[in-house]
């Protein structure tokens, strides 16, 4: 089946259509795993940092930086993945620390956590676009840096599980 064929067939049923009815293009198709939605071409709008995924992209973590952050994080306890949201959920212990969008590491903040990563705010925090409204989520992108720091990387995903811990606790109440 073509793109045209599948949005053409599928568009009216997509309860994913976060944008409204558009002319469909190739270059305006964004692609998931619930398939094919049209989109509007919003001029300096980054689609990739918003969740979504252009034809071929994948927003979730690959298999081998996957690999790689389970043995990263191992020290902490058992680290678990899911994919949610066209990203990967990073949970320790059954507590989400994390999420993973194109192989870019995001820890869970919150106001005991949030000087710590200090640092982190120098990048956009992991976000998604809800209507017309973008929504930041209480995710901040790891430095690079820390990669080379295990010691350091290690004590910023215990602030995270900390945070993680916490917001599972306030749920629950």
């Amino acid at each position: 089946m073509q793109v045209q064929d599948y949005v053409d067939k599928n568009w009216t049923s997509n309860p994913f259509n976060v944008f409204g009815k558009a002319q469909f293009t190739p270059a305006n198709a964004v692609v998931s795993k619930i398939g094919v939605r049209r989109s509007k071409i919003v001029e300096g709008f980054d689609f990739t940092s918003h969740g979504f995924t252009f034809l071929g992209l994948r927003m979730v973590a690959s298999s081998e930086y996957a690999e790689f952050l389970r043995e990263q994080l191992a020290p902490l306890g058992q680290i678990t993945m899911r994919r949610m949201f066209e990203k990967t959920g990073i949970f320790c212990d059954g507590a989400m620390l994390g999420m993973v969008t194109e192989n870019v590491l995001y820890l869970r903040v919150d106001d005991e956590n949030r000087e710590a990563f200090e640092e982190a705010r120098t990048s956009p925090p992991l976000n998604y676009l809800k209507g017309e409204r973008l929504i930041d989520l209480a995710f901040w992108r790891v430095p690079d840096r820390l990669f080379d720091e295990t010691d350091e990387f290690i004590d910023w995903a215990r602030l995270a599980l900390a945070a993680a811990r916490r917001v599972a606790a306030n749920r629950r109440l």
